[in-house]
């Protein structure tokens, strides 16, 4: 299956919410979480860690299709965001970090060491994995964009 579909929710019946981004250039399909800033809540990328996942809202950012935009363009900081809660068994197209080679059936989760929103592969279905590849990508030069399924 190739990642030809203009949007990120592919197949999806997860949960949709939209707030805005606390940092600047936040692109549909990375890895979102919520943060509690005083009263307001606020969207920025970030790793989870185990504890985190226990109790940290996991989101994907989403196109903004509303006002014509496709998954290519990103979000201002200050910008409302829309995202998608997703459900195990959904399928979402998530951001790859450039220069990983992942394969059909590779596990990823959210890349720890730059807190930039892609996604890694990890080796194996691990506690950390958080979606599987149901296509094969190797972003080169750039980030790039995979049909996963939501484990």
């Amino acid at each position: 299956m190739a990642a030809t579909a203009n949007t990120i929710r592919v197949n999806a019946d997860g949960k949709h919410f939209e707030y805005p981004a606390n940092t600047a250039n936040v692109k549909p399909g990375m890895c979102l979480s919520i943060v509690y800033d005083g009263s307001d809540a606020r969207l920025e990328a970030k790793e989870f860690t185990q504890t985190d996942l226990a109790v940290v809202r996991k989101c994907i950012a989403l196109e903004n299709a509303l006002v014509g935009l496709d998954i290519t363009t990103g979000y201002a900081a200050g910008d409302i965001v829309s995202v998608l809660q997703p459900l195990p068994g959904d399928q979402v197209q998530i951001l790859v970090k450039d220069g990983e080679t992942i394969a059909t059936g590779d596990y990823l989760k959210p890349n720890g060491t730059a807190d930039d929103g892609t996604f890694v592969e990890v080796s194996a279905d691990t506690d950390e994995a958080w979606v599987q590849a149901i296509e094969a990508k190797s972003p080169s030069g750039s980030n790039d964009h995979c049909i996963c399924v939501v484990l």
